[in-house]
């Protein structure tokens, strides 16, 4: 219990265009675009598991 780690991954369709934006639009990113990016978003090599094991190293 002395040694909590937490670990937040907040991932999406926006990662594609490097920047992190909140939980809305932003300057960053036009609103066309960012409402279309979910077109690109296919995450289908995603392995929960896998991330879960490298952040316990």
């Amino acid at each position: 219990m002395d040694q909590r780690f937490g670990l937040f991954i907040h991932w999406g369709p926006v990662t594609f265009r490097g920047t992190e934006i909140g939980w809305s639009r932003s300057p960053s990113v036009p609103a066309q675009e960012y409402d279309n990016l979910f077109k690109e978003f296919n995450p289908i090599l995603f392995d929960a598991d896998a991330w879960v094991k490298t952040a316990k190293v």
